[in-house]
């Protein structure tokens, strides 16, 4: 980390402060990854951490919100006041910018939508519910389910039955 902050402000001002978007439910108060499954990390003090290894003020921020707030910020250049994002990738996560603020719920999970239930018998989620919308449509999820397939020998050709 010491390395990489050197080699960023060779030659240009110092480093004010550090960003950090992570996937998970994030503690406004304590910036704490309270949870993230994909990672499987809970109560991770990354802001605390990243400061006591670097001495620079961090902020930590869900990744999905602060990808919806770039792109409503810079992409759409703050156009609208209402905005939702939808990532997908190893999960599938939701933001969301509500009369031009991100909007975080009561319990800093506002915009996760791959965690709605579809199917409350369906597949087990990380987050420890079954049937999420991320349950059948993450990518970690997609892989899966096509690494057993293979295992039984289904192949597209075969068909799913």
């Amino acid at each position: 980390m010491r390395s990489l902050l050197s080699e960023a402000t060779a030659g240009a001002s110092a480093v004010n402060s550090i960003g950090v978007a992570c996937a998970g439910q994030i503690d406004r108060s304590t910036q704490k990854i309270l949870f993230s499954p994909n990672l499987n990390w809970k109560d991770a003090p990354l802001k605390d951490d990243l400061e006591a290894a670097t001495g620079i003020r961090t902020f930590v921020e869900n990744d999905v919100n602060a990808g919806t707030y770039g792109e409503w910020r810079f992409g759409f250049r703050g156009e609208g006041l209402n905005v939702v994002g939808i990532f997908i990738g190893t999960g599938i996560g939701g933001g969301l910018i509500l009369n031009g603020r991100v909007f975080r719920g009561s319990h800093g999970v506002g915009g996760e939508l791959g965690h709605i239930t579809l199917n409350p018998f369906g597949y087990h989620c990380r987050c420890g519910n079954k049937g999420c919308f991320e349950a059948y449509c993450g990518g970690s999820y997609i892989e899966e389910r096509v690494r057993q397939h293979l295992a039984q020998g289904i192949t597209a050709s075969s068909g799913i039955s």
